[in-house]
């Protein structure tokens, strides 16, 4: 399993490959587990106020660059992948979902 140490400078040079068009600013990455306990890496992509669009299929080419190399790697957690938006406003119930 790769080290988070290790992820990150690979995660945040695909995400700006894909996303930098969009936006795409940094990225802070962690580990964590899913709802069954399972391991997982959490990437939180921030992107900057008023940028284009994010386009779902360069999201989802970018998920696909980074596993794939963490596959090639023999690390076989599942990455989720959060898009945050500077600027985002959250509704007073919605706080859980803002992001730290």
């Amino acid at each position: 399993m790769l080290s988070i140490a290790e992820l990150k400078p690979v995660i945040e040079e695909k995400l700006r490959g894909h996303l930098d068009r969009f936006g795409f600013r940094a990225v802070d990455v962690r580990a964590d587990q899913d709802h069954h306990g399972d391991p997982v890496v959490v990437a939180d992509a921030h992107y900057r106020e008023g940028a284009p669009t994010l386009d779902s299929r360069a999201k989802v080419q970018a998920i696909n660059d980074i596993m794939r190399y963490m596959v090639e790697k023999g690390d076989d957690r599942f990455l989720w992948l959060r898009s945050h938006f500077d600027g985002d406003v959250f509704a007073e119930d919605d706080q859980s979902e803002k992001p730290s």
